[in-house]
């Protein structure tokens, strides 16, 4: 009771309640009905890594989408409107100045870091479109452009991110995404005085984890040392495990809902407005994962006890595959957050989105909600606001076990063809198959998913982490 009450204590609790970005706890059958905060009090939580010392200063950052609030809230948070958005609501939280620059000589996988470069990569880009956009009068630049230049720009460091690449859904990077301003990239080649001794193409090739991925058609070359780096994101959340970052900031790309192609893809190729956001960046990788696992044919998959904490998918089932790491889940579920409770309110910047998220969420070990249930919650809130913890959780099992063609009913998964196999949507989940040959010789092929029990077990696996994950400590 007493840490209950602690929490309602929260100022941030209240407000949040208040504007239903509140999350309440999804509990396990066993457990009574307990509510936590998602994010910390602005004013005491603590900068994980930090590198700067204590040096501090209070920045405004808009919460994106949410326009139910009902009231004001102390002295830190107000209604205000902003970016056109109707009624939205606004808080500033404590971060850290962001003083240190990377240095070649030092790991720089620390988001300080990269929360630097990318402000400074955001200079250049408003300088840009004020060059690009002399002769137009009273020209301001608008945040959503300069959002659009700095994800693509990052994006496009690692070549399957563009046009090129995979197979599949994600071949179709420029239909989703647009295509990265090669203009703009030419100019941060000529003008890109990053503060360091690091260029900006460095920087960002560090994080690729393969070497041949390097864009370098776009890019230039870089001395090999920064593409021998193969940097992850260490996790400013504690979990003590890495974060694939250009994969992060790909989804980030393809959930952005002022993405410049965004509409495009959704009407012409996917027929709908919310499944994009998810086949970027989980709900792909969960398909490519399950169709690796088909391939596979093991017979057994071990369950997922609530008790192992922290797991990569492919080392649960003993899967030398790569397809769905830890590293990618968490840089999927960043992706989802940061973009549904931030970035999709045009004022913001991505450097500030980047700070507010990793500043005010939860550690991994803290005793309050963290990232994983409000992964649950900017999974769904396409689907409009959930009337009761139950209700948000029959949402999200549904956002999972729908688009693996599944129904989900006391248990029992059963086939359900809410997308035929050779549509868009399951490109990454199905596989063709040779059944014969016609009259002629040539090969009857036709296109088909894994068998059910594949399909369910990875359904079950992703939603259960998740859950799971949301209601630990």
């Amino acid at each position: 009771m007493k840490k209950l009450l602690a929490l309602f204590k929260n100022r941030l609790f209240y407000i949040f309640l208040n504007c239903i970005l509140v999350i309440s706890a999804i509990m396990l059958p066993s457990i009574s009905t307990t509510a936590f905060a998602i994010f910390k009090d602005p004013h005491t939580s603590i900068w994980p890594g930090g590198l700067g010392g204590d040096a501090r200063t209070s920045i405004k950052v808009y919460i994106a989408d949410y326009t139910n609030c009902t009231e004001e809230v102390d002295k830190f948070a107000n209604i205000s409107s902003a970016g056109g958005n109707d009624a939205v609501f606004t808080f500033n939280f404590a971060k850290k100045k962001i003083s240190a620059a990377p240095s070649s000589s030092t790991s720089y996988n620390n988001i300080d870091y990269i929360i630097y470069m990318v402000r400074e990569l955001e200079k250049l880009a408003e300088d840009y479109l004020l060059d690009t956009n002399a002769n137009e009068e009273d020209y301001t630049p608008a945040q959503t452009d300069i959002n659009n230049l700095v994800l693509g720009y990052i994006r496009g460091i690692h070549k399957n991110y563009t046009a090129n690449g995979y197979s599949g859904y994600t071949s179709k990077w420029s239909y989703i995404c647009g295509t990265p301003s090669s203009s703009f990239i030419k100019y941060v080649n000529n003008n890109g005085n990053t503060g360091t001794d690091i260029t900006f193409p460095a920087f960002f090739a560090s994080f690729l984890s393969n070497s041949s991925d390097y864009n370098s058609a776009s890019y230039g070359t870089v001395p090999s040392k920064y593409l021998e780096k193969k940097y992850t994101l260490s996790d400013p959340l504690g979990s003590q495990q890495g974060i694939d970052f250009l994969h992060m900031i790909a989804a980030i790309d393809g959930i952005y809902s002022e993405t410049e192609q965004n509409n495009i893809v959704l009407v012409t190729m996917l027929g709908n407005s919310t499944i994009q956001h998810d086949l970027v960046s989980w709900l792909g990788d969960l398909h490519t994962f399950t169709n690796d696992l088909h391939d596979k044919k093991q017979i057994t998959y071990p369950d997922y006890n609530p008790s192992q904490g922290h797991i990569d998918f492919n080392e649960q089932i003993n899967f030398e595959s790569n397809k769905f790491s830890a590293q990618d889940l968490l840089a999927d579920i960043d992706a989802m957050n940061i973009t549904k409770a931030f970035l999709d309110n045009p004022a913001n910047a991505l450097s500030d989105c980047l700070s507010a998220y990793y500043d005010t969420m939860y550690s991994d070990g803290d005793s309050n909600a963290n990232r994983y249930s409000l992964f649950i919650y900017t999974s769904t809130i396409d689907q409009g606001a959930a009337s009761s913890e139950s209700a948000l959780l029959q949402k999200f099992r549904q956002e999972v076990f729908k688009p693996m063609n599944l129904d989900y009913t006391n248990g029992t998964c059963t086939d359900h063809e809410y997308y035929k196999p050779s549509d868009m949507v399951l490109s990454l989940l199905s596989y063709t198959e040779t059944n014969g040959k016609d009259e002629n010789g040539n090969p009857i092929t036709e296109t088909v998913l894994p068998d059910i029990s594949v399909r369910s077990y990875c359904a079950r696996l992703f939603y259960d982490y998740i859950v799971a994950m949301s209601q630990r400590f």
